[in-house]
């Protein structure tokens, strides 16, 4: 063989290796290529994974906190002998058929609630309608059992406790409770101050606790002279959506659960 013929198969030689070279080369990117597709598609995938449990978790705590809350059952053997403070639920006393005071609950009137009592009914008496500032507030047990009793002995028990409440389930003993009185000495009922009392107590944090249509909640008839002082805020919000106190506490109503 001559010189330009080894010359030129050393050139084919080398020629041929480079190109296997780059074949291989070639080859080897293509996979790495292909696995990192392949890692970033796995990723993705995970990521949205995530993401998508995320947002199921944030719907089903969603769907869990505004899921109504269940009515407290009150305990059928409580008693104002053996409750030992009153029932209170998001900062305000309950009291009713179901939830007694205790009988040794003697707090007196409230001041911030008599104050606010008090405003509401001057800017009536200024209106010109037809109440007295006088009221009927605070009631201790004892006050509370006198009258029941004397009603009872007037109208019948079954017939008494519509209006009237056993001694220790009255909500003048929380000093909270007040009764409207116009200038004949008797118990607010007449439509215009009854509307007016209606349309305007959430403004100084007042509700009219027992109205009417509500007596199988409430467990008394209407009266629409008695207030019950909850702050504003909890009486705006009672006032607007239109219902009871123990609607809005999410507690029972009605009547006794047994004889005393």
């Amino acid at each position: 063989m001559g010189r330009g013929n080894k010359r030129y198969l050393k050139l084919s030689v080398v020629a041929i290796a480079l190109l296997l070279l780059s074949f291989f080369y070639y080859e080897n990117n293509q996979r790495k290529l292909a696995s990192t597709i392949e890692n970033v598609s796995s990723t993705t995938t995970s990521d949205a994974t995530i993401i998508a449990t995320a947002d199921t978790s944030e719907e089903e705590t969603a769907t869990t906190e505004e899921t109504p809350k269940e009515e407290k059952t009150a305990a059928k053997d409580v008693t104002p002998q053996t409750m030992e403070e009153p029932m209170m639920i998001k900062g305000i006393i309950i009291v009713n058929k179901r939830y007694p005071l205790p009988e040794s609950y003697d707090p007196g009137e409230n001041k911030e609630a008599v104050t606010a009592f008090k405003q509401m009914n001057k800017e009536m008496r200024d209106s010109g309608l037809n109440i007295v500032a006088e009221y009927s507030g605070y009631r201790s047990y004892s006050d509370q059992e006198a009258l029941y009793q004397n009603y009872v002995a007037d109208d019948g028990k079954s017939e008494a406790e519509r209006y009237s409440s056993r001694p220790g389930y009255s909500e003048h003993q929380t000093g909270l409770a007040f009764d409207f009185i116009d200038t004949a000495g008797e118990l607010v009922s007449t439509k215009t101050e009854a509307d007016w009392i209606a349309e305007n107590a959430h403004r100084y944090g007042f509700i009219v606790r027992y109205k009417e249509g509500q007596e199988a909640i409430t467990g008394y008839m209407a009266e629409a002279w008695h207030v019950r002082y909850v702050g504003k805020k909890d009486a705006q919000k009672i006032y607007e959506q239109k219902v009871t106190l123990e609607e809005y506490l999410g507690v029972e109503g009605g009547d006794y659960n047994e004889e005393p």
